[in-house]
């Protein structure tokens, strides 16, 4: 403790190779300070616990030295933690576009300002027994700082962290580059990364993500120079008083006197006018009318805000339709339900569902994302009978301008990257039969805009598996990716036939049992096309002319006839070359005349 009390901060002071930084190294035994602070605050009731850091630095005349000096916290609201921040001028927290860093860090404000708060009113009271003034905390700029984001997957998420923070957030988000791995393995920064150990797009993406980053930070710190400067001059200058509400209203009243009530001849009749009208007016004093334009201006602020769909609503469970569009999620884990439910329970929902205003429907609103949390929340409402699991959080959305419903129900999850190949080929198929795409081709383009192409492949590849299986297959979302484009290949060499004959005669209990009765129709596929190949140009085999099964007719002309059932009638399915809306009407008006026939 002696030799402790001997060292100075200047004395850890480290150069490095940059001949403008310094650096002052951290290492494991300084955590022993966690448990010391509270001794000597114990031992010293006066002595400020938040403020050793700074009195530190400033008895050293280190503050002089430095233009800018950077505190590099633990990931903990500890006594370190708290004597950095109360060190700092500004305050930057990163976060990745995770639900979990996007909770992690709204729990972490939550804290600070609790904390402070507590230490205000604690140190406060103390202090002004002693006759001493009252701490206060105060941060020239609070940012938030999105890192490692990539905007494939997490837009939507970080729009909404966006919405939440306000203010709060950089403008810029930092993107995920693969220029920090790389430069770590060879233990430098990326200022000293070396050009030619990379890919040139990978260096220039990844220096500019950190470049842009910087120039926020840097605007933040000279911003706060500025103002320190401008304070100081004003110091020097003659102190000017601003009129107060009772000056203003003096003066306005005198105006009022000082005017004439009789009417000015040399004014022209439209001056007079106004004159009068002015004149008429009631008087209303400077604090009235700041308060008046401060509520127009509110006002205007809720309007906006609730029209872009920004604005957070209570709204009553029974007023949701959960099922107001076919969901592309079609399996839900007991086990992450319970999860959700204990979170909620524990922490309240953090996260607002969306959803949007129906005009005809028995309820007002449908659901466009958190399908799972509005049954969590329901379960606990059912469990508990609380009053406040009656109404949940909600964002009002405009299903258009996030591209339509499917779109903005589909973006939410794949952030959320829970939905299986299968679901996704589904939901594709479904939004073109709904008509909200032309075809599946469209859905699927137009669902998964951001996805690449290969990925966007094998969606419509499990679009196949889902229109021509799909009302057979007992457990789809298991299908891995390989045993799926597998099948699909399959289906579109001919198989399809085949394959609803092997399903039919099992009925297997698992998702092993019923991929080992498709496999051996996909291998027998797979050794015929193989065979084909051979040789030249591949040949896809015409089908036999006639029955091929119970539902599936084929035609001479090349057309394709298969009927079944799906739950609310019977359909028949026509495909094949020549196949076209002229043919599907003129099939129409034949079955017309078949069924209005007496």
């Amino acid at each position: 403790m002696a030799e402790a009390l001997e060292v100075s901060p200047r004395n850890l002071i480290q150069g490095t190779h940059w001949p403008n930084i310094d650096l002052i190294g951290a290492q494991l035994n300084l955590y022993w300070a966690e448990f010391q602070v509270p001794v000597w605050r114990m031992q010293s009731k006066t002595w400020p616990l938040w403020d050793a850091l700074t009195s530190g630095f400033a008895d050293d005349r280190i503050l002089d030295d430095y233009d800018i000096i950077f505190f590099d916290t633990p990931p903990a609201l500890g006594y370190l933690t708290i004597n950095a921040l109360a060190a700092a001028d500004i305050l930057i927290v990163p976060l990745g576009a995770s639900f979990l860093e996007f909770d992690s860090t709204g729990r972490f404000f939550d804290m600070l300002y609790s904390t402070f708060a507590s230490i205000e009113e604690g140190e406060n009271s103390q202090r002004r027994k002693l006759g001493l003034e009252d701490v206060k905390f105060v941060w020239d700029a609070v940012r938030t700082v999105v890192t490692r984001f990539d905007a494939a997957q997490q837009t939507d998420l970080a729009n909404v962290i966006q919405a939440y923070f306000g203010d709060l957030m950089t403008i810029f988000r930092q993107d995920v580059t693969a220029m920090v791995g790389q430069a770590g393995e060879q233990v430098n920064g990326i200022y000293e990364a070396d050009y030619r150990d990379f890919n040139r797009d990978t260096y220039v993406r990844g220096r500019e993500t950190f470049d842009r980053t910087w120039a926020e930070v840097k605007e933040l710190i000279v911003g706060a120079w500025w103002r320190d400067e401008q304070e100081a001059k004003m110091a020097k200058r003659r102190k000017i008083s601003a009129p107060s509400a009772d000056d203003l209203t003096r003066i306005e009243e005198e105006f009022r006197r000082e005017t004439l009530n009789a009417s000015n001849p040399a004014l022209t009749p439209i001056s007079q006018v106004f004159a009068e009208a002015a004149q008429s007016q009631p008087v209303v004093d400077a604090d009235t009318r700041t308060q008046q334009a401060s509520a127009q201006t509110a006002a205007a602020a809720y309007e906006a805000a609730n029209g872009q769909g920004r604005l957070i609503e209570n709204i009553a469970l029974d007023d949701i339709l959960a099922d107001a569009m076919v969901r592309d999620r079609t399996v839900i884990d007991p086990g992450e339900m319970s999860e959700l439910k204990a979170s909620i329970a524990a922490h309240g929902l953090r996260l607002p569902i969306e959803v949007f205003r129906q005009t005809d429907a028995d309820q007002p609103f449908g659901l466009i994302s958190g399908y799972r949390r509005l049954w969590a929340v329901r379960e606990l409402h059912g469990l508990t009978g609380d009053e406040k699991y009656k109404t949940i959080k909600a964002l009002v959305r405009d299903p258009d301008a996030l591209g339509g419903s499917f779109a903005a129900m589909v973006e939410e999850n794949e952030v959320r990257a829970s939905l299986s190949h299968y679901e996704r080929g589904r939901i594709a198929v479904v939004a073109a039969q709904q008509g909200a795409f032309v075809s599946t081709e469209e859905a699927v383009s137009g669902l998964f805009s951001v996805a690449s192409k290969a990925k966007r492949s094998k969606i419509r590849s499990f679009s196949l598996i889902f229109e021509e299986l799909g009302d057979m297959l007992e457990f789809p979302e298991n299908l891995k990716e390989r045993d799926g484009l597998r099948l699909s290949t399959a289906l579109r060499n001919g198989a399809e036939t085949q394959l609803r004959d092997a399903l039919a005669k099992v009925q297997p209990g698992s998702a092993e049992s019923e991929w080992a009765c498709l496999l051996p129709v996909v291998e027998r596929f797979e050794i015929n096309a193989t065979t084909e190949n051979r040789g030249g140009r591949p040949k896809k085999k015409a089908a036999e002319i006639g029955w091929a099964a119970q539902d599936t007719l084929h035609l001479s002309s090349g057309v394709t006839l298969q009927y079944g059932n799906d739950g609310q009638g019977y359909v028949i399915r026509l495909r094949g070359k020549g196949v076209d809306s002229a043919l599907v009407e003129r099939a129409m008006e034949h079955l017309r005349y078949l069924f209005e026939k007496e």
